[in-house]
């Protein structure tokens, strides 16, 4: 069995939205009072002890009105990141784990699929303890594809995105390679790459495209209060940031874009 994921856009109310808020932050909460007690229980006793989230929700109660399998999803990743911290196999030395932090830290969280918990319908995603969110149902899963878990996240232009993971069978597949059929590819520094037969791809400086009015909305945003340090972000402020954020995230976007038309180009993909 492999797994396969496809990502979804997904428009949220605004009362989703707040319930989207609130379980980042309780995750990254919860991640950071396990870390806590496993650093203070190592200093005393020499040894790193066992915490769930269970054991957080008296002192928080808050911690109650979120989807309690994005806690736990929390617990087992802070158990894979003490798990490669201390792993004598791995060739890459893997840092201490450190806290979570609300400004750097990714904003997402998994829940798992439990019996129809998960699912997606023609112009909806269900998630627990939100319910049917609309979302581009772009790609429908095959019929038997497996729902394995839902992965929501935010970036930082405010856009928020389900990630859905299937298990599906593993299907072998014979290919012989067509020698008549070969590319010989080079770097160019002025259009990505050249071929053999001469075609050469595009290679557009989006980032300069959009130099001027990236430098506008940043200047803009560095006159407003909460551009200096330890200063309150304000709300002007925090809407002319997501501007900001919008407009890396589409230049972001134009190179991948242009990225994978360079791939079919060069190869010859079709879509299909």
């Amino acid at each position: 069995m492999t797994n396969r994921a496809i990502k979804y856009r997904a428009y949220p109310t605004t009362e989703q939205s707040v319930m989207f808020a609130k379980t980042f932050g309780c995750c990254r909460k919860v991640y950071n009072l396990m870390l806590a007690d496993k650093i203070e229980s190592y200093k005393s006793t020499g040894k790193f002890v066992t915490v769930t989230p269970a054991k957080y929700k008296k002192d928080y109660p808050y911690l109650k009105e979120v989807d309690s399998l994005a806690l736990a999803n929390k617990q087992l990743d802070l158990q894979e990141a003490f798990r490669n911290c201390f792993s004598k196999s791995r060739k890459k030395n893997n840092r201490f784990p450190r806290f979570k932090s609300a400004k750097h830290t990714r904003k997402s969280y998994t829940t798992n699929n439990q019996h129809g918990t998960v699912a997606i319908s023609d112009h909806s995603i269900k998630l627990p303890k939100i319910g049917h969110v609309k979302a581009i149902i772009h790609r429908k899963p095959v019929d038997n594809w497996i729902l394995k878990s839902a992965t929501i996240s935010q970036e930082s232009d405010g856009k928020f995105y389900i990630s859905v993971l299937f298990e599906i069978a593993d299907t072998i597949n014979t290919y012989v390679a067509d020698t008549t059929n070969a590319i010989g590819l080079d770097y160019a520094s002025d259009g990505l790459y050249v071929d053999n037969n001469g075609n050469v791809g595009t290679n557009h400086k989006y980032y300069r495209e959009s130099h001027d009015k990236l430098a506008k909305a940043q200047r803009k945003l560095s006159r407003m209060q909460g551009s200096g340090k330890h200063e309150i972000k304000s709300n002007n402020y925090i809407k002319q940031l997501r501007k900001v954020n919008k407009i890396h995230r589409h230049i972001s976007n134009q190179r991948l874009d242009n990225l994978h038309k360079n791939l079919h180009s060069a190869f010859g993909w079709r879509h299909k």
